[in-house]
Parts: structure tokens; sequence; C-alpha cells
């Protein structure tokens, strides 16, 4: 009996990744090397006409999905859609603080055409930029035929992409600031419609204060 004790092995306990994620311990997470980005750039662009679709559409609700299996099909890029959205979003918003790095050309120029064709909207839903030209402008603000939208002769290496960054840029204040004055509007539409009825009210009151005078003086 004590024979079969002391040549009986010790069990070993191996953990499944199921079993180690469940006792807290993290995914790998995953790093974009800078020709990925350059390909999720390039991926979005050449697949940007699907979101010309309806919001609510099939089409437009796989857009990720999309923009993932190219990546992985033609790329041998392994993300999820998730994954995919969040590096774009992060691009998309560097991009429009801080431009590309000036060494990378390459990068720039897709990041620039990026910024110029799509825009995150405040529900973080990635969209096609309206076109400049079809928002009404009110007197004051740039108008799109003044804008130029050409780079000067001898401007130098990158500066096309530079200017169309910064026309995106320009394009997205202007959204803002017709928001903000249809906000303003509104608020002033409130504010008169208040005075509106203040007035009425204290003329009420008026009329109400006049005739019981009336009665009392009889």
């Amino acid at each position: 009996m004590s024979s079969c004790t002391a040549g009986a092995t010790p069990a070993t306990s191996t953990a499944t990744p199921v079993a180690s994620q469940s006792q807290g311990v993290r995914p790998t997470r995953q790093v974009w090397a800078a020709d990925e980005d350059e390909t999720l750039l390039r991926t979005m662009l050449e697949n940007k006409a699907f979101l010309v679709e309806d919001r609510h559409s099939r089409s437009r609700s796989r857009f990720w999905r999309r923009i993932s299996e190219g990546l992985y099909s033609n790329h041998n890029i392994a993300r999820n859609k998730r994954q995919c959205r969040d590096r774009f979003n992060l691009l998309y918003w560097k991009g429009l603080r801080a431009g590309a790095p000036a060494a990378d050309q390459s990068f720039r120029a897709l990041l620039a055409s990026c910024l110029v064709a799509f825009v995150i909207d405040k529900d973080n839903n990635v969209a096609l930029r309206p076109a400049l030209q079809a928002t009404p402008q009110k007197p004051g603000y740039a108008s799109p035929e003044l804008l130029s939208t050409s780079v000067p002769a001898g401007a130098p290496a990158g500066a096309s992409a530079l200017f169309e960054c910064l026309q995106a840029q320009l394009d997205m204040v202007l959204q803002r600031v017709q928001e903000l004055d249809r906000v303003v509007e509104w608020q002033r539409r409130k504010l008169d419609d208040l005075l509106v009825a203040t007035a009425a009210g204290n003329a009420s009151s008026a009329g109400g204060t006049l005739l019981m005078t009336d009665r009392e003086s009889f």
C-alpha cells in the first residue's frame, strides 16, 4: 500500500488560457506597426463607398467588419473590427491636432486623404464628410468659392498633403460654428417666446387689477 503511494506522480495543475483570463490576466495588447497603419488608412479609402448607404443599412453596419476582413485576407493583418475602429479614430484625431510626421510623406498623404474623406460624429461613428460646397454659408464666413483648392507652384514637397489636412480642419471648424449658430438661434427663439408669454401675462394681470378697482368704486 505504501509503495503505491510512494510511486504515484503528483498532480500538476495546467491552467488554460480561459482560466488564466478569468483569474485576471489581461490579453496581450496588439501593437500597430507603421506599415499596418498605412494599410489600414488605404483600406479605409478603398471601402469608403460603403458609407454612402443609409446609416441603418446592413452594408453600413458591417463596415468595420469589412475593414477587418480586408486587412486579414489581403494583407495578413489580424485585427478585429473594434481594434480597426479604435486605431483609425486615434490616427484621425491625432492627425487633426498635430498632423502626420513630416518625415513620412506616404503616411502623411494617406492621413490627409482620410481627413478630407471622413468625419467622426458625436456618437463616435465614422461617416463620409459632406462636401463643403453643400453647406450653406452665412455672411461673414469664408465662402467655399474663395478657398483655394490648389497648392501654389514651387511649394516644398509635402505641402499638398499638409494643405489638404488644413482644409479638413477648416471644414470641421466651419461646421462646428454653424452648429453653434443653430443652437444660438434656437435659444433666441425660446427667449422671444418667453418674453411674449411674460408680456401677455403682465397684460392679463393688469387688466384684472383694473376690473377689480372699477368694481370697488361702485
